[in-house]
């Protein structure tokens, strides 16, 4: 009896767990998506917008590792150049400092160059924290096409 108390207790732990990170994701996503609708709003509507989420296990050495998540949008503002991207970018950065829900804790290249459309690699991102939620990460990542370059992907 012990052992099977035991068992089914793993076992209803394990699902209130899972049932927990999965309310978790659902609320950061959700403040997310306000995030970027209102960006949409604010800065303009992109070219284009795709949304990319994703959960996995971390790799160890026997069994199984913890379960991270991940969730994010990719912004592709269409511009006249560098010089109009940069001031879409930076619209996009004043609006989520002010935002409470979505704090941003990490940038990484936050200008375009000069030159046709940003590339792969080059374009500002923002790492945010949901402080609805913990252990999932929420980020942006905005680009910008050159009006005048027609060779860029759509």
């Amino acid at each position: 009896m012990v052992v099977v108390f035991g068992i089914l207790g793993f076992i209803g732990i394990n699902k209130l767990i899972i049932y927990d990170q999965k309310r978790q994701f659902d609320a950061a996503e959700a403040s997310l998506d306000a995030l970027h609708s209102e960006i949409v709003t604010q800065v303009g509507q992109p070219a284009s917008s795709e949304k990319e989420k994703s959960c996995s296990y971390s790799s160890v050495k026997i069994g199984q590792g913890e379960r991270g998540c991940s969730i994010g949008y990719v912004l592709n503002f269409e511009t006249s150049g560098a010089t109009e991207g940069n001031d879409l970018i930076n619209r996009v950065r004043n609006y989520i400092y002010s935002n409470k829900i979505m704090r941003m804790i990490f940038e990484q290249k936050g200008v375009f160059a000069d030159g046709k459309s940003s590339l792969p690699g080059e374009e500002p991102s923002f790492d945010l924290l949901n402080t609805n939620s913990k252990g999932i990460d929420c980020g942006i990542k905005a680009t910008y096409l050159d009006k005048s370059d027609r060779n860029y992907p759509v």
